[in-house]
């Protein structure tokens, strides 16, 4: 896992269950303007996902439609 991928995973790990919006996600990970980016975002979101995908039988960081992503609870509740 790179650095941004890992700093991404930190964020939402801080508070697992709570939706965060893809631009407050680019705000924290992001440091350069150019980098910057939606689709950037989902893409390292789905490289994070396949890596933990091994060990993992579901997502752990979850999509919630029109809202952002969360980092999955460790006992399995949404929210």
């Amino acid at each position: 896992m790179n650095e941004m991928e890992f700093n991404l995973l930190a964020v939402l790990s801080v508070r697992p269950g709570e939706i965060f919006s893809a631009d407050e996600l680019i705000e924290k990970v992001f440091a350069e303007k150019a980098q910057k980016s939606k689709v950037r975002l989902a893409r390292m979101i789905g490289k994070i996902r396949s890596k933990l995908a091994a060990s993992s039988e579901n997502h752990v960081i979850q999509t919630i439609q029109h809202k952002g992503y969360r980092l999955k609870q460790e006992d399995g509740r949404d929210g």
